[in-house]
């Protein structure tokens, strides 16, 4: 991708008057994933392009996550949730001229993707911080919340699945 381009979307997030460096973050397995790096204040955020082949309705995904941080703000709740910055004018994201969605939001210092549950440790604490977040949700409007892709949070769906890896 080129310089130009990145600065012109790092722009629409964050003041023309910014200089910063841009480098690709994790695999990009899905999106397409920029760490942005403020070289004033050293301040780090995530550029990333969302695919739409994957997630074709990224406006809901933005609507989500905006309704579970008023939430979050609302109700005083102490969790660390991702701090999305809105355009310039306001926006969720933002639609550059090839009709690529990119999203940004602040870096959270010392973290990293786990891509594959390699022990029992891993599974423990991923179920432990689920069930802590779905306790911390459970005074939320979900009217406000839309499912993005059909199933994909379906724990029903999900446990017939499981149950049926386990008995081939």
């Amino acid at each position: 991708m080129k310089n130009e381009s990145i600065n012109h979307i790092v722009n629409q997030f964050l003041a023309e008057s910014i200089q910063f460096n841009h480098e690709p973050l994790g695999k990009g397995l899905i999106n397409t994933t920029l760490l942005i790096t403020d070289e004033y204040s050293k301040k780090q955020f995530v550029l990333q392009r969302i695919n739409t082949n994957v997630f074709k309705s990224p406006d809901i995904i933005a609507k989500n996550i905006e309704t579970i941080e008023n939430y979050l703000t609302q109700q005083n709740i102490d969790y660390p949730f991702l701090k999305f910055l809105k355009t310039m004018s306001g926006e969720l994201f933002f639609i550059d001229e090839e009709e690529n969605i990119w999203r940004m939001y602040e870096y959270v210092i010392d973290s990293h993707t786990i891509d594959v549950i390699t022990d029992e440790h891993l599974a423990r604490q991923t179920a432990f911080e689920f069930g802590r977040f779905s306790q911390i949700m459970q005074g939320i409007d979900f009217a406000g919340i839309k499912a993005s892709i059909p199933d994909f949070h379906n724990l029903g769906l999900r446990y017939a699945q499981f149950e049926d890896s386990i008995s081939d």
